[in-house]
């Protein structure tokens, strides 16, 4: 009984000691990753300075760094193989901690009065991944080269939209026909202006996707339409505004300079670095 009382003694002390640990680490661990999402704006300019901090994001991944600023640190920082592990990294750790959230509520059978506040079934409704992180992937994925993967973090981002996701996933089925009918009649759709999925980038997704599908098919006729149609009246908007037109015709002056998914990257697609290891 004795050792026991020494025991129960002890675990008391640890107990109060716990707190004092966790508050000396807390603010430590807050002020690294409040300096980590302050430097990434600015890893523009030096790449192994990006790198760094892409890796410092990869390994803290509950830190909750915006996507957003992510993706452009990797985009102009020249890393895309880095922004995509602390993409997927993070996107791991937010499904993990869905996962586990739920399960403690499944088995959480305490008072009738905390069910009554918190009606059951209603953490089944949060995001385990938020859209954001599947876009940022996506975009960072289709500069790397990896269509198939940038597809499969689309439909992530867009599971709310069951046009789009059926053609994305009759792409990765490899049925380009069936996806590029998809495609055809969501255009057509917001051309009429009776489609509630369309957005500017999303409306520039289904041309783009559209236009992998007929190069799929070999319909070149339909390729050569859609890029007069959508990318050369856009440079000739742009030789209008003064860009000059050799200057407009280059690949990225054929895509919209607002768009951040949009990014034309020297090279990308060859591959290396994290990747390609």
């Amino acid at each position: 009984a004795a050792a026991a009382a020494a025991a129960a003694e002890g675990g008391k002390k640890r107990a109060r000691a716990a707190p004092a640990a966790t508050a000396a680490e807390g603010p430590l661990r807050k002020d690294i990753r409040a300096a980590v999402a302050a430097l990434l704006p600015e890893t523009s300019l030096d790449q192994t300075l990006a790198s760094w901090a892409l890796d410092a994001v990869a390994s803290d991944p509950g830190a909750g760094v915006d996507p957003n600023v992510v993706r452009a640190a990797a985009f102009n920082g020249g890393c895309l193989a880095a922004g995509i592990v602390a993409l997927e990294a993070r996107a791991l750790h937010d499904a993990a901690v869905a996962t586990e959230r739920d399960a403690d509520d499944d088995a959480d059978d305490d008072a009738a009065a905390k069910k009554k506040t918190k009606p059951r079934g209603a953490s089944a409704s949060v995001e385990p991944v938020p859209d954001a992180l599947w876009s940022a992937l996506a975009g960072l994925h289709r500069a790397y080269g990896d269509d198939g993967a940038s597809r499969l973090c689309s439909r992530g981002a867009l599971a709310n939209h069951p046009r789009t996701t059926a053609a994305l996933e009759a792409q990765l089925e490899n049925d380009a026909a069936a996806a590029s009918k998809i495609y055809d009649a969501l255009l057509d759709d917001g051309l009429a202006g009776g489609d509630s999925e369309g957005g500017g980038a999303q409306r520039r997704m289904w041309e783009r996707e559209q236009l992998r599908c007929y190069q799929r098919l070999g319909e070149w006729s339909e390729v050569a339409d859609i890029v007069w149609e959508s990318e050369w009246e856009r440079t000739l908007d742009d030789a209008a505004a003064g860009v000059g037109l050799a200057g407009a015709c280059t690949v990225a002056g054929l895509r919209p300079s607002e768009d951040v998914d949009e990014r034309a990257i020297a090279g990308a697609a060859a591959g290396g670095g994290k990747l390609g290891a």
